[in-house]
């Protein structure tokens, strides 16, 4: 997109508690990472462009021993989340509809500030699984720092939602600028690529 914008970018790896408040407060231009499109951030916090949708998944120890295959299997386990997330809220929903109604145990939600410390907790057996975006999931467990097993989170349990570049609300030329750049690389057929590779 940066060329259609006739920009040159320049990438800020920021750990999620920072995202939010860094694109209000003019730190940065735009996020391009998981940020989850949700009604509230929309009307109150941010512009949300969609450019993907995805389910969730869960990072889980090699051979997935407590036999997770869904949310409502981790009932008295302790699930990794990131900070602030909707992560965080989707397993209170489920400890809500499917372990307390059961006499279970609720899931305990760990929270930490990126992938790479829970990813370090599932190893050393601190936490049990790790509870992220699909994507983030399977990246994680193909990067060959260990062996994983996942499992994707069931429609029933959550269903797949889009992901959005954010940008401050008191820039919405920038926001109109990256739905035209976004649009030009789909009709081109460069999103598909990227998206395929």
């Amino acid at each position: 997109m940066a060329p259609i914008l006739g920009v040159e970018v320049e990438w800020q790896n920021m750990q999620w508690p920072a995202q939010l408040p860094g694109v209000q407060s003019g730190v940065v231009d735009a996020l391009f990472g998981q940020v989850s499109v949700t009604e509230e951030r929309e009307l109150s916090i941010v512009d949300l462009i969609p450019f993907y949708k995805t389910t969730m998944s869960l990072l889980l120890p090699d051979g997935n021993p407590e036999g997770i295959g869904q949310l409502a299997d981790a009932c008295g386990l302790t699930i990794g989340v990131p900070v602030g997330s909707v992560q965080t809220e989707l397993l209170e929903k489920i400890n809500a509809e499917a372990c307390e109604p059961n006499g279970e145990d609720a899931i305990v939600p760990a929270e930490y500030q990126g992938a790479t410390a829970a990813i370090s907790a599932i190893q050393a057996g601190t936490i049990d699984g790790w509870l992220d975006s699909t994507t983030s999931i399977d990246e994680a467990a193909a990067s060959g720092v260990a062996s994983f097993a996942t499992a994707e989170v069931p429609e029933s349990e959550y269903q797949a939602q889009y992901t959005g570049i954010a940008v401050g609300k008191d820039q919405p030329e920038v926001s109109l600028a990256l739905v035209e750049a976004l649009l030009t690389v789909i009709e081109d057929g460069t999103y598909a690529a990227i998206m395929e590779e």
